[in-house]
């Protein structure tokens, strides 16, 4: 057993990419894939199928990821992305992210920052914000290929981005995950989102 002291979202990100990457398993290959205890691995299964994370198929021993379950992973893999770039980079967004925003915008990037705003709604939203001598933009990062995780990161940009009134730019893995967000958007008047793709 891994000594190695791992937070909360370490184990629950173990636990969901496991059933990511097999699909489907049984709580046994889960426990092994994840490292923990018996106990400990027993407390997060049954908090993350309570809070809708993983699913029990059937009467079967089987567990597989929801859509839920697949959202939240992608979530956790930005936010450590975010975390764990150096300081002395570009800081939240990587100088990949610039060069592709700088390329398509035709300008460079000259601030990046986390920002609150209050929309209309009367919601408040701390986004990712960038500034050019074109204006401001809200930023969002999807690195997945799952069309579930593209189409909720789509809508929640093209609902803050209409609450707050900032255009939006969403960045995407590759040209197959930019055609999925494009074909959302064919479907509903989004012109407040700008879509990127690495």
């Amino acid at each position: 057993m891994n000594k190695q002291h791992r937070s909360s979202i370490d184990i629950v990100e173990s636990i969901l990419e496991n059933l990511r990457r097999e699909g489907k398993s049984i709580k046994t290959h889960m426990l092994y894939a994840s490292n923990l205890n018996t106990m400990v691995f027993e407390k997060y299964l049954s908090m993350l199928i309570r809070k809708g994370f993983i699913l029990k198929i059937g009467d079967a021993s089987d567990y597989t990821l929801s859509n839920k379950g697949k959202i939240l992973l992608e979530r956790i893999r930005n936010l450590k992305r975010m975390l764990l770039e150096d300081d002395e980079g570009d800081g939240l967004v990587d100088k990949k992210l610039n060069t592709v925003i700088e390329r398509n915008l035709g300008c460079m990037v000259k601030v990046h920052e986390w920002q609150g705003y209050k929309g209309v709604s009367g919601a408040y939203h701390y986004v990712y914000t960038i500034k050019n001598s074109s204006g401001s933009y809200i930023v969002d990062t999807v690195l997945s290929s799952e069309p579930d995780i593209l189409v909720e990161a789509c809508i929640r940009m093209l609902v803050i981005s209409t609450d707050i009134g900032v255009p939006a730019i969403l960045v995407v893995k590759g040209s197959s995950e930019k055609h999925v967000v494009m074909d959302l958007l064919g479907k509903i008047d989004a012109s407040k989102i700008m879509v990127l793709s690495m």
